[in-house]
């Protein structure tokens, strides 16, 4: 029988609500459609796969055709339905990104099951598609605005009004090369980063999000003003990680001038570092792989321990990164070290922007997308007991969801 049928029959429903019933302390539900040499947690050459899955998930027979719109609701209303729910829920999916509708809460029977789940949750890592709606090919050229639920992900903004205890949220966005969808991923930036107020005309209202302390985005070309709102709407930010992000170009002549011979990620390094609340709090910052738009052109953005210019104008530099991260130490400050590594921007040849499903393999990790910031909690052992007949329901439904699925269990309280 093949894998989809126990989608269309609800039979996987079924299954994953059994699974989940029997998980009294479930802490963390991570979703996968790929492997990665960056995970050596089954040894220096094994192939990745999730704890309690032993057979080979590559076969065919265990291979969905259908898209992964559905499966964020399925995990919802199972979880719902078994009267559960994780504080962490994990979606990276590479070939097959979650699309806006997934996030759809409006039938009255999906809203009253996974509400309470959503309402337990601290954390939410999520791949985006860029496509955000049913009606995107009609609208292809339409302007996005922030204040328009249907002009940037509408669906998954009306998710987040339902995520109170949300702490720790990354957005991965699927670059596809079309600039429309770049837009509206701005556009929902761009929402979340304003704070509600009887002067905000958005619909639906911005979120609070008054206990959210990680904030990460990555594969997205942003505005830099939506940058510098979304870090200093969140008093309570402790860490930050910006992967593979693109700064959209200043549109208006009149803003120009106050780069002043600075490339515009150095300008915003700084700004970034003065938009923060309560910089003695943050304890991490990451920024790796981004590029500055430059004519058209895609220019990547390195940093140099050493920059030298001698008298012909020659520029040289040392110790080069693509990666540099900020971990708080006594007497450190991440203004401060965004200050000083504004010093260290240098642009280097514009280059091609590659497809996330295309990367350069001498540059770009294989699981750099959901690894940018790395969770020690990722290459925990999990508990035998933590993983009861999960092994027998993945291998029954044969769902891409369930051989990539991680299940964490947090110990009983005594």
């Amino acid at each position: 029988m093949k894998s989809d049928t126990f989608l269309i029959t609800g039979r996987a429903h079924v299954l994953l609500t059994l699974a989940f019933s029997k998980l009294p302390n479930l802490a963390c539900i991570g979703v996968r459609d790929y492997d990665a040499r960056g995970r050596r947690r089954d040894g220096e050459n094994a192939s990745w796969r999730s704890y309690g899955w032993s057979l080979n998930p590559t076969e065919q027979r265990f291979r969905s055709r259908m898209s992964s719109e559905p499966l964020l609701p399925l995990l919802l209303y199972s979880l719902g339905e078994a009267s559960t729910g994780p504080e962490r829920i994990e979606m990276f999916l590479r070939r097959d990104p979650v699309p806006d509708r997934s996030f759809d809460l409006s039938p009255s029977f999906m809203q009253s099951k996974a509400v309470p789940v959503l309402s337990n949750l601290r954390a939410l890592l999520l791949s985006l598609d860029g496509h955000w709606g049913e009606d995107f090919d009609s609208d292809m050229h339409t302007v996005p605005n922030p204040s328009n639920p249907d002009s940037g992900f509408g669906c998954l903004r009306r998710f987040l009004q339902h995520t109170p205890l949300l702490e720790h949220i990354r957005l991965n966005f699927k670059y596809t090369g079309q600039g429309v969808h770049v837009r509206h991923a701005d556009a929902l930036l761009a929402w979340l980063g304003t704070s509600p107020g009887p002067d905000v005309n958005m619909i639906p209202t911005p979120v609070r999000l008054d206990h959210l302390t990680t904030l990460e985005l990555g594969m997205i070309v942003v505005a830099p003003d939506t940058l510098l709102d979304l870090v200093s709407k969140f008093a309570k930010l402790e860490a930050v990680s910006l992967w593979k992000v693109e700064l959209q170009p200043v549109r208006d002549s009149s803003e120009e001038g106050k780069f002043e011979g600075q490339t515009m990620w150095a300008y915003y390094l700084r700004k970034i570092g003065e938009a923060f609340q309560a910089p003695e709090n943050v304890k991490t910052f990451m920024i790796g792989w981004v590029v500055e738009d430059m004519s058209a052109m895609h220019v990547p953005v390195r940093f140099a321990g050493k920059i030298d210019v001698d008298g012909n104008g020659k520029i040289t530099v040392e110790d080069v990164e693509d990666v540099v991260k900020f971990r708080k130490e006594v007497g450190s400050n991440v203004r401060s070290w965004l200050d000083g590594l504004a010093k260290k921007v240098f642009l280097q040849e514009p280059i091609e922007i590659l497809s996330d499903e295309d990367p350069n393999p001498e540059e770009w990790s294989e699981d750099d997308e959901d690894d940018g910031t790395p969770d020690e909690s990722e290459e925990d052992e999990i508990d035998d007991d933590a993983s009861v007949d999960t092994e027998t329901a993945a291998a029954e439904t044969g769902l891409p969801i369930m051989n990539c699925m991680t299940l964490t269990e947090t110990p009983p309280k005594t």
